[in-house]
């Protein structure tokens, strides 16, 4: 950092005002995020949360070579603790960039390699997912975000850990990828039995999100930033590009079609987008329908995992969206019936 850079955050005032004059990224009761073109900022209310130890976790994985946004600033004001990280240039989250791109094999391969190397580098990451890993797709790039519950352990501890523990971050690529490219990158990473933990991850992942998906359907339905936003009382994806809402068209289901698109988001089963849902008339809208063939056997990997929660499905309502043969679930009401999803 050069010495103008220290003299600018070296004044917490200016940080408030970086942070008043960015745009909101996220923003719930304790902790709200923004971001410029230069900067990210944070400030968490609570005041036994400071930022003193995510800034430490940065440059000690830094310094063993792990891939990280830079730390630029942290500190109290009468806000709350503040984080301020350099913005990773022309960057998305893994997660949002996979959203509509299906990359070669070796995209997934890095970032297994990336989870290794920061076990073998002797940190355990216990909040390592899609989401705060950003991607440069013009420089072919990784780099960490959110790193505050990386933890420096003795190796003889990181290799006794559970290689769900260790690896969870990979399970994430079941929603574009299949069973065998799977497979292969467990094995890839080291794990004893691939075919076991592909099993393990679905009982386990079903049992969470069984007691996740209350919570989670109360905060799409109230505008919660992760999910939705509310403009002029219509609720928008918080995913959905200008693109997707322009050429949006109503479909049949209202609110129960709504919550069943983000039920397969969360359990990372490929469907039709769903972009916004009105409330006053319960209709939603959804991106056009692709007219493509049948799934044919990537269907039918996606009905078993539909199985692990008791959702019938059948081939018939899958479409192939892509030479990947990733499915496309067309008729959402087959998961909108079901009372898991809705809750009743």
């Amino acid at each position: 950092m050069n010495s103008a850079a220290k003299k600018q955050f070296l004044d917490i005032k200016q940080v408030e005002n970086l942070y008043d004059s960015a745009v909101p990224v996220k923003n719930n009761p304790v902790r709200e995020v923004r971001r410029n073109q230069e900067f990210f900022i944070k400030f968490d209310h609570r005041p036994n949360h400071g930022f003193s130890r995510e800034f430490s976790a940065a440059e000690k994985l830094k310094k063993a070579g792990v891939p990280v946004v830079e730390h630029v600033f942290c500190g109290k004001s009468e806000r709350g603790n503040f984080l301020v990280t350099r913005s990773f240039a022309d960057s998305v989250s893994v997660e949002e960039y996979l959203r509509s791109n299906v990359p070669e094999m070796s995209f997934f391969e890095t970032i297994a390699d990336l989870a290794c190397n920061i076990l073998k580098s002797g940190f355990l990451h216990s909040d390592f997912h899609l989401g705060n890993l950003l991607y440069s797709e013009s420089k072919q790039t990784f780099a960490l975000v959110d790193v505050r519950k990386v933890r420096s352990m003795p190796q003889w501890i990181i290799n006794s850990l559970p290689e769900s523990s260790r690896f969870h971050v990979l399970t994430e690529f079941r929603g574009v990828l299949r069973k065998t490219q799977l497979l292969s990158l467990f094995n890839r990473v080291g794990i004893a039995d691939p075919r076991e933990f592909y099993e393990e991850m679905f009982t386990s992942d079903n049992l969470a999100i069984r007691d996740e998906w209350p919570r989670r359907r109360k905060q799409i339905l109230s505008g919660y930033p992760k999910f939705t936003r509310c403009v002029d009382k219509i609720l928008f994806n918080s995913n959905a590009s200008d693109a997707d809402i322009a050429s949006a068209v109503e479909i049949s289901g209202g609110k129960a079609v709504f919550l069943a698109g983000f039920f397969l988001d969360l359990i990372q089963i490929p469907h039709r987008k769903l972009v916004k849902y009105d409330p006053v008339s319960d209709t939603a809208y959804a991106v056009p329908e692709t007219k493509e063939m049948s799934g044919g056997e990537a269907a039918i990997e996606m009905l078993n995992r539909l199985s692990y929660y008791d959702i019938i499905s059948s081939p018939h309502d899958w479409r192939n969206v892509n030479e990947c043969l990733l499915p496309h679930l067309s008729n959402l009401q087959q998961i909108a019936d079901q009372p898991f999803v809705l809750g009743e």
